[in-house]
């Protein structure tokens, strides 16, 4: 379930989802928001600054409880048929802290169903673990780099 954020424009040529796999643009900076108390995603931006995502932010989006996290999209991972994880293989995904993001730092994984699944340090760590939660969880996860987190309230 894709709940993308309503009225939340600032340009955006083409409507990609950040749960797509989309390898015309790896290695390219496109942004993206995550609300983290409503469970919202944007789109990806295109090139743009992080200033001018908040202007846009702030037109759109109501004050209320939640942060509002500028991360780069890094990848999408999507589920393949057939395939299951094994119990260790589960076990290699708990290395995901739940708490402690730091921007610039930190790599988060957000699941399609409006959920952070957690994030790493380590973009090794965070790509694997993506790859299992995927298997695990049967959801597509986008992968991005933490650059703000804003507090909207």
């Amino acid at each position: 379930m894709y709940r993308r954020i309503q009225g939340l424009q600032l340009g955006l040529e083409e409507r990609r989802s950040p749960f797509e796999p989309n390898p015309d643009i790896d290695g390219r900076r496109y942004l993206f928001l995550y609300l983290t108390g409503r469970g919202e995603y944007s789109y990806l931006f295109p090139p743009t600054t992080e200033s001018h995502i908040m202007d846009a932010a702030a037109q759109s989006i109501p004050m209320g409880y939640t942060q509002i996290w500028i991360l780069e999209w890094i990848r999408a991972v999507r589920p393949e048929l057939g395939q299951k994880t094994t119990p260790s293989q589960r076990r290699a995904a708990q290395h995901l802290s739940q708490d402690g993001t730091r921007a610039g730092y930190s790599y988060v994984l957000i699941g399609e169903s409006a959920q952070y699944l957690g994030g790493t340090e380590n973009l090794h760590t965070a790509i694997e673990a993506s790859r299992l939660l995927v298997l695990e969880k049967r959801v597509r996860i986008a992968l991005g780099l933490l650059k703000a987190s804003v507090t909207w309230h």
